[in-house]
């Protein structure tokens, strides 16, 4: 999925269950992530065990950065956001 993609997906899942941008935080392994997140005007969160490696992700300046599913479930400042959840293969978005 490209970026505009997801970008797309971002903001009709925000539309359709009335979150406000400043209430999402996306979760992905890819530069693309953290870019279609800004574009959407929301947080970005990256995980360090998925496709792209740590320095590139840091290079990219995620809102947050996670090494372990334990730092997403138990991470201090995260119950301010709502997770938003896209699936590539998902088409009903």
């Amino acid at each position: 999925m490209s970026i505009f993609g997801k970008r797309a997906k971002l903001r009709k899942v925000l539309r359709l269950t009335g979150i406000h941008p400043a209430q999402a935080i996306l979760i992905g392994d890819e530069i693309r992530d953290i870019e279609a997140a800004r574009d959407a005007g929301i947080a970005s969160g990256a995980v360090t065990w998925g496709f792209t490696d740590l320095d590139t992700l840091k290079a990219h300046s995620p809102d947050m950065l996670f090494e372990s599913v334990d730092e997403i479930l138990l991470g201090p400042g995260l119950d301010r956001f709502y997770p938003v959840f896209l699936n590539s293969s998902d088409r009903t978005l």
